[in-house]
């Protein structure tokens, strides 16, 4: 391959690469502007609701009467008068009333304003996307041609680069200059093609960190009605028997929640959130299973620490950013451990054995839901330890506390002696115990189910 069209074919994957994550961050950014939206529309008619009530109040303030007997000419009369403390008890009711609403509707319009901003936001990111496509087409383009000099080439891209932002131009500085290097360069410019997006990343976690925080505040109810307003009736159907499991679970688990418990529901929402934002990262060429069929093991290797890095903003947890590889063949049974997760290191550690001895689409999946597997095993201490800071129900933590090992909770390894002294624990057991029944379910991005 000439060093030309290996440039092209870099070229195509930054192309790729840079559309894959462009559009995640939009969708991203168009959900968070439908939560702000919908949360806006909640207090409207919270503050009408109340404006009404003031309404009802000034009427009171302005005819309530009062009985009183005075002495009349035939002897005491019974008589109307304006009964001034319970008019002036409405008025002040009624006042009370209107500054809450007033609030209410202050908070609507901040909402509605970062809605917009947001919305601006995705319009300009999209088009950016469009040039971006169309530029980085017409660079492939140019360098697949070979009746052109260095030169040559060095004037066609600066004509097409004439007006671009500084965004693609910095795209295009780094494409550029990458034409007489090595692939080894190159392999740093994939990532600095992205530098420019960090920004956009931090303002979609903000984003949402804020929405979901609005939500918690939310009953059974609005928080059922506001979920079907934002993904509609089928996905709110899902999330609401996902939540009914749940629930038979943690009962069954001895942690039972409260009927009709807003936070377990907020919790798998937040779930289908980080689900969907995942799954937008699943779609890059780079982590397909025609990238992985032919790679060699330090390039697998090299795929599941960028798929592991790419997950764990969106899992909001902090862990050491490199993958211990380590490699172990099945055991006499037939049982092989895929990966781990170490919190007290902050540690995954994946089985490299799998990588160097399985090509098949199924072995590329089941490596990439033990990464979504073992960083859920993260996600789940860190919610033990700071359970603020995680939309996660109380049930739900006790249940993973009380299984979590090292965070004082017993743990379940198939194979071992069982407690009651009857027999050894199967797979089933191990598979169905709290934290391994929710990091199988992220892994394989589904519900809670019951292993058989």
């Amino acid at each position: 391959m000439s060093v030309i069209a290996y440039n092209a074919q870099a070229m195509e994957q930054i192309r790729a690469e840079t559309e894959a994550t462009m559009n995640a961050q939009a969708s991203a950014m168009e959900i968070t502007a439908a939560l702000f939206q919908s949360m806006a529309s909640t207090l409207d008619s919270e503050a009408a609701a109340l404006d009404a009530e003031a309404a009802a109040q000034d009427v009171i303030a302005a005819t309530a009467m009062k009985t009183i007997t005075v002495r009349g000419p035939d002897g005491p009369e019974t008589i109307e008068v304006p009964d001034t403390a319970a008019r002036a008890a409405a008025a002040a009711k009624a006042a009370n009333l209107r500054a809450q609403s007033a609030a209410k509707r202050a908070q609507s319009a901040a909402l509605r304003t970062q809605a917009t901003a947001i919305t601006s936001e995705v319009g300009r990111l999209r088009q950016a996307l469009v040039l971006s496509n169309a530029f980085m087409r017409n660079l492939i383009e140019i360098a697949q041609r070979t009746d052109l000099s260095f030169a040559q080439m060095q004037a066609m891209i600066e004509e097409e680069t004439a007006g671009f932002t500084a965004f693609i131009a910095s795209i295009k500085n780094g494409i550029f200059d990458a034409l007489t290097l090595t692939g080894a360069t190159l392999a740093g410019l994939l990532g600095g093609a992205h530098g420019a997006l960090e920004g956009f990343k931090a303002n979609i976690d903000a984003h949402i960190a804020n929405s979901m925080n609005r939500l918690g505040g939310m009953s059974f109810a609005e928080l059922s009605d506001f979920i079907t307003q934002v993904v509609g009736s089928d996905m709110q159907a899902q999330l609401l028997l996902r939540t009914m499991q749940a629930e038979g679970m943690l009962r069954d688990w001895g942690f039972p929640p409260d009927s009709q418990d807003a936070s377990l529901l907020l919790q798998k929402f937040n779930d289908h959130v980080m689900m969907t934002r995942i799954e937008n990262v699943n779609q890059r060429p780079e982590f397909s299973f025609a990238n992985w069929e032919n790679a060699t093991l330090a390039e697998r290797q090299t795929l599941l620490q960028n798929y592991m890095n790419a997950l764990t903003s969106i899992k909001g947890v902090d862990i050491n950013q490199s993958i211990n590889f380590f490699s172990t063949p099945p055991n006499a049974q037939g049982l092989i451990t895929f990966g781990t997760y170490n919190h007290s290191q902050a540690l995954v550690s994946v089985n490299s054995w799998v990588l160097e001895n399985h090509n098949t689409e199924t072995a590329h999946e089941r490596m990439l839901e033990t990464i979504r597997h073992e960083l859920r095993h993260a996600f789940q201490a860190s919610t033990i330890e700071n359970p603020d800071n995680f939309h996660v129900s109380n049930s739900t933590v006790d249940a993973w506390q009380s299984n979590y090992p090292g965070l004082g909770g017993t743990y379940i390894q198939p194979g071992a002696e069982r407690s009651d002294g009857n027999g050894h624990y199967t797979w089933q057991d191990y598979a169905n115990q709290p934290i391994e029944t929710d990091a199988f379910a992220f892994g394989g991005m589904r519900e809670w189910v019951k292993a058989r």
